[in-house]
């Protein structure tokens, strides 16, 4: 998704994608990433 493009299984062509995510919680992320309960690279991705 990075790269804005895929290529479905046994496809033989690469599809452009146009998406955005919206994301949103009511817990402290900060406080799960120390808990190990949430992936850092995740929240810094999002």
């Amino acid at each position: 998704l990075e790269s804005r493009e895929y290529q479905p299984l046994g496809d033989t062509k690469v599809h452009i994608a146009d998406v955005r995510f919206v994301a949103a919680t009511n817990r402290d992320l900060e406080a799960s990433i120390e808990a190990g309960t949430f992936r850092e690279d995740l929240y810094y991705r999002l």
